[in-house]
This record gives structure tokens, sequence and C-alpha cells, in this order.
């Protein structure tokens, strides 16, 4: 039987196993270290409360068991082999749940910064969140985090991901020869905007903002996205276990915080043109 146990804790994510192809695999995929903050190798580890999501591989049957405290949850699937990025996944919608108990949000988005604040880039995969990124750092702007950030109740972010892989149409639109990029890790960076993105080719770009009730919804989708599944990667090829998280305490410590941020902060929807849309985001400021 092939196992592998994943121990989350205070966004330190510690795994063992008896199959050191599979360690060697997360360790290789680009996606572990681009995806997921503070993960280390070690044979055991003991932290607290963590999160445990233990993997089983028997014959043909996929079992993932996850607990917490005194609460378990487990699925089964046949035909299934442990990928690395299906551990990744899985511990990001565990221990997005567990911050929530703790109200600590995280937004499927990434984040800038110039002097007068910082920027939550959302939208699904595609939308061009990492582009906007790297455009913004190579215009002068911080570069705070990438594809995931972490928000405690004063819209301050507290944990990143702190490395951007550009695949080969990246890296040419954005007319760049560096493809692995890394940035310091900064905190306590207060969100001023969040902007809902769709960009594309276009010679024109488009921002308007979002007024209350519709900023909630937008806002409250972003933010459950990660308990709920990873955005559109539960396709067919990459076909990640999926629970179910949400409960009572979660949800509402969930609501409260989209409340107070669609009232205190500005929303906006910007598409077209990156250039463009970079430029004029300033105003929204």
């Amino acid at each position: 039987m092939n196992t592998l146990s994943f121990f989350l804790s205070n966004n330190l994510v510690k795994l063992s196993s008896n199959r050191p192809d599979i360690l060697k695999e997360i360790k290789n995929d680009w996606f572990a270290p681009a995806h997921l903050p503070g993960l280390s190798y070690i044979k055991q580890a003991n932290s607290g409360n963590p999160i445990a999501i233990i993997l089983t591989q028997s014959d043909k049957i996929f079992t993932v068991v996850l607990s917490y405290k005194n609460k378990k949850w487990g699925i089964s699937a046949t035909k299934r082999k442990v990928r690395a990025r299906d551990l990744v996944l899985l511990s990001l919608q565990a221990s997005t749940y567990v911050n929530e108990l703790n109200r600590v949000f995280t937004a499927h988005a990434s984040m800038i910064k110039n002097k007068s604040g910082g920027v939550l880039l959302c939208g699904g995969t595609g939308s061009g969140k990492t582009l906007l990124a790297v455009a913004a750092k190579m215009r002068g702007w911080e570069l705070v985090s990438n594809e995931f950030t972490s928000l405690n109740e004063k819209f301050q972010n507290i944990a990143n991901i702190t490395n951007i892989y550009l695949d080969g149409d990246l890296a040419s639109i954005l007319k760049t020869k560096e493809t692995d990029i890394t940035f310091k890790n900064v905190t306590g960076i207060k969100t001023k905007l969040v902007v809902f993105l769709k960009l594309y080719k276009s010679a024109v770009a488009e921002i308007k903002e979002v007024s209350f009730p519709n900023k909630y919804f937008y806002l409250y989708e972003t933010f459950s996205r990660i308990t709920k599944s990873v955005d559109n990667l539960m396709t067919e090829e990459f076909d990640i276990p999926y629970f179910n998280l949400e409960d009572s305490a979660s949800s509402s410590n969930r609501a409260t915080f989209v409340k107070k941020m669609a009232e205190k902060v500005k929303v906006v929807i910007a598409q077209g043109n990156y250039k463009k849309v970079l430029d004029d985001l300033k105003n929204y400021l």
C-alpha cells in the first residue's frame, strides 16, 4: 500500500511518504512551489492541531482521508494514481477552510502594489492575473503575491506565493526571456482596490466600477472558490479529489469579511489590452 501524508499548520506544509518517487515528483514539479507556500519535506511532522491529508493507493483504489481536530472527511476513486498536483490542490482546499475558521481569507488572486496601496488581481485561469502582475513589476510596481493571496480582517495580506513561472506564451507577450520569477515575501499590505480581469488582445481597454450589492457577490465568489474547488482545474484531464469543506462557521466568517470588504474597498472590472488597463488602474487608487 502506498501512503503519503500532508500536515499543514501556520502556512507550513510538511509531508511524509513511503514513496520517495512521489516526494521527488512534488519537489520537481514547478506547480508545487509556485502554488503552495512553506513547502518542506521531512520524515515526521508534529505540530499542534495540523490538517492531516492521508492518501493511500491499493490495487486500483485511490483513497483520501482529511482530518482536522475531531472532524474527518473521506473520498475514494478508482483507476487513479497519486499525482503531485492533487496533493498541492487538496492542501489548498484544506488550509483555506481552516484559515476561514481563524478569520483568514484566501482569494484566487495575485497582488501588486504601488505607493497608494495594494491591488488584488482576481479572475479565473487565463483571465490575465499573472500577465498583469508581471507587466506591473516590469513597470516599477511591487509584486506581492502570485496566484493565491490570504488576507486578515483588515484586508492586509499575511501569506503569499512568491514565485511565478511564465510559460512560453506569456514570456512572448511580455517580451522577456525570464521565465522563473521570484520576489520578496512582503506582508501587511492593505488592499485598496480589487480588480476582476478579462484581458485579451485589443487596442482598447475598459474599466468599470462595481457597485453594491453586485460587488458583494463578486467578492464572495472569489473568496469561496478555493474552498469549493480551484477554479476550473477540475476537468477530466485534471480531476483532483474534491472535499466539500463548507460549514456554518467558515461560511459565516467569510460572509462577514466579504460584506465589510464590499463596504470599504473599491471593486472594478477591467477588460481589454493589459498595458492600457495597467495605465488606467492608477485612476482608481
